[in-house]
């Protein structure tokens, strides 16, 4: 009876013990955020180490309000599965932090108009319900919170550049301070044209015009200013100023360079300027090269001409829009790339060390000077090559962005493209806000879609679901015999029963 009773303990016992580990496992797993096993081979699930450093230290909490219709047709289900799979796990790293409100705007009309205050707008889709096609309406964004201050994802365009947008938008409502940002002055820069640009910028950084042309001795020990934005310079460069940027360099700050190879007078007669820009480009490790870039298909634009009264609207190849095979697809903002549209662009060369943004194929390169009428030049399919409009350089300590186009950010570009605004402020806050962004890659949301079983596989997993309990209770019965002839004994002292 005693030998019978100490058995029944033992097994008690190892029970005990094996379902406290569990709980203590599980409890550990879910305060620390690790438990989360991703299992796909692109890795789309794992947030980036950057994004887990900027969560956990969030300086109060966050409010975040993902406005989902329930009434979204099925094509949308793998993005919000990615979306809200990585709100929950930056949740939990942020210990408290990130509080997620998960809302259907379907259900309550204030809610939904909630969300319309909010500037999140109505996405349009088409279902079909009984037999039909229908237009209907849904919410598929988020809102974030912090104290008196709001930050908005409208649309969840693309589940792969989600992570990006979201650190993005909250390194901004949480900063301590406002960032700085100089701009460049004494070479011809100009906001004149592009006072859209100019303003958006004023909201988000302090600018403090800054001419190179003079001392600056306090270059570099701004805490708060990260770069130097230079906008579209058309005069020489003199070896103190570039002295003066390679020191800046040095000092691990940026700079941000939109260098036009042609602007245009008010008579809209092209003035180009790559003499003047490689005196810029050429010691920072960029070559600008004598060509304007040719698409054989440009943008739509209207044609005046001398015997017809009407416009006529023809392609004309020196604006182009951007596709997403142009852009580098591991840039995590690659969404606000593509659609914008480049106009009178440059081709750049650079030291392998360097990190192509933009590369365009299939088309011509057109040497400088040239003519810019419509009618005048025409693609030639013999001449075809590819360019590079965009690089990111690594420097000793700092980075350089230079873009071979200025003009595609100017008000009446803006007006009639307003993604290239986007793209241009994408551009510099990758610079000249957080440096840490560029860390963040894109990924590449891919849907498992599951395989129908055939008629013999539904039978074959029906009866193995069936087995298996059976299965478990016979092997953990088996595993329990054999510790106890061969273990037992060896746990009592002196190897003896009672």
């Amino acid at each position: 009876m005693i030998k019978k009773f100490k058995k029944v303990n033992w097994r008690w016992g190892i029970a005990i013990f094996l379902a406290l580990v569990f709980v203590v496992v599980n409890v550990f797993i879910s305060l620390f955020g690790f438990y989360h096993l991703d299992l796909t081979s692109e890795r789309q699930y794992t947030i980036s180490p950057v994004s887990r450093q900027i969560i956990s230290h969030l300086p109060d909490q966050v409010t975040v309000k993902v406005y989902i219709s329930s009434s979204l047709p099925a094509r949308f289900l793998p993005i919000k599965n990615y979306i809200l799979t990585t709100l929950w796990q930056m949740e939990r790293l942020s210990r408290g932090k990130l509080k997620l409100q998960l809302i259907d705007p379907d259900k309550d009309k204030k809610v939904k108009e909630e969300a319309k205050n909010y500037g999140l707008p109505e996405v349009e889709f088409t279902v079909i319900s009984n037999d039909q096609y229908q237009t209907k309406k849904g919410f598929f964004g988020l809102v974030m919170l912090f104290t008196d201050r709001t930050a908005v994802i409208p649309v969840f365009s693309q589940g792969g550049t989600f992570e990006y947008e979201f650190i993005r938008r909250l390194l901004k409502i949480t900063a301590a301070e406002e960032p700085k940002l100089y701009l460049a002055q004494g070479h011809g820069e100009s906001f004149q044209t592009a006072q859209r640009l100019y303003q958006e910028l004023a909201k988000e950084y302090k600018l403090v015009e800054m001419n190179l042309t003079k001392e600056f001795t306090t270059l570099g020990l701004d805490k708060q200013a990260k770069a130097i934005f230079i906008y579209e310079p058309t005069n020489k460069w003199q070896g103190k100023e570039i002295k003066r940027l390679k020191n800046w360099l040095t000092k691990g700050k940026n700079l941000i360079i939109f260098a036009d190879p042609l602007t245009l007078d008010s008579h809209f007669n092209p003035h180009f300027n790559c003499d003047n820009l490689q005196t810029l480009l050429q010691p920072l490790g960029v070559n600008m090269e004598k060509k304007i870039i040719l698409f054989p298909h440009g943008e739509v634009i209207s044609l005046s001409l001398p015997n017809s009264p009407l416009a006529v609207l023809r392609y004309y190849g020196f604006w182009f829009k951007l596709q997403a095979k142009d852009i580098n697809p591991q840039l995590a903002w690659r969404n606000d790339l593509i659609g914008t549209t480049l106009s009178w662009a440059g081709s750049l060369t650079a030291s392998s060390s360097a990190t192509k943004f933009i590369e365009v194929k299939g088309i011509n390169k057109i040497d400088c000077p040239l003519s810019i009428q419509p009618n005048d030049q025409k693609f030639d399919q013999a001449k075809m090559t590819s360019a590079v409009v965009s690089f990111l350089l690594p420097q000793e300590k700092g980075k350089i962005i230079v873009l071979a186009d200025g003009d595609f950010v100017s008000d009446n570009f803006v007006q009639r493209y307003p993604q290239n605004l986007a793209a241009a402020l994408d551009m510099i806050d990758l610079l000249a806000f957080d440096p840490r962004l560029l860390q963040l890659r894109a990924k590449k949301i891919i849907p498992h879609l599951i395989r129908s079983l055939t008629p013999e596989e539904k039978e074959k997993y029906k009866m193995l679901i069936l087995i298996s309990p059976l299965g478990v209770i016979f092997i953990s019965a088996l595993g329990i015999g054999v510790i106890e002839k061969k273990g037992y004994k060896k746990l009592r002292p002196g190897g003896e029963d009672v």
